[in-house]
């Protein structure tokens, strides 16, 4: 009996093996990082509306100091 396809099956069997356990990491690895880079984004989007809202706030504060210099001055004059 020829060993020849038993020593080829002996040198692919891990390579073959090596292979998929490759991808089934790098696709574990590129999920992990799909759902991290998901949170990275909502949690960005969270900061831009908070920033929105503390804009108005400000926005709204600076207004309401604004009508109050004016009455002062206006009661001055």
């Amino acid at each position: 009996m020829d060993p020849g396809p038993f020593i080829a099956l002996a040198f692919a069997s891990p390579a073959i093996i090596a292979a998929v356990g490759a991808i089934w990491l790098g696709s574990r690895a590129l999920r992990i990082w799909s759902q991290k880079k998901g949170r990275t984004i909502e949690a960005i989007e969270e900061l831009e509306r908070e920033m929105a809202e503390i804009h108005e706030r400000l926005d709204f504060h600076e207004r309401l100091l604004q009508q109050h210099r004016d009455a002062a001055r206006l009661e001055g004059e």
